[in-house]
């Protein structure tokens, strides 16, 4: 995407975003799941996760970190702004991984 592709001065993505974004998808966690994928104004490309019982993850990739929020199926909520793709490739994992 050019500089400036929401109209309010978001820059264009690093091809080395680009590059982790497709890692991530390539990665084992993921590959059977394909995530709604959104660009943001942060710098950052948003992964979303949603199941029929509620269950929600949102991560955010940005160059040298990720972000994510999450809700189970009884409402909880969990969240970081600083996590690793450890951490990321574990939290993927266990959320298509539970009933």
């Amino acid at each position: 995407m050019p500089d400036n592709w929401n109209d309010h001065g978001a820059k264009s993505f690093d091809e080395n975003l680009i590059e982790r974004c497709i890692n991530l998808i390539k990665s084992s966690a993921l590959q059977n799941y394909q995530p709604d994928i959104f660009p943001t104004g942060r710098d950052s490309i948003q992964f979303e996760y949603e199941k029929s019982n509620g269950e929600y993850l949102e991560i955010e990739i940005y160059l040298n970190h990720f972000a994510y929020f999450y809700i189970d199926f009884l409402g909880h909520e969990k969240e970081s702004e600083d996590a690793d793709w450890e951490d990321i490739l574990k939290l993927i994992n266990e959320f298509h991984n539970n009933a």
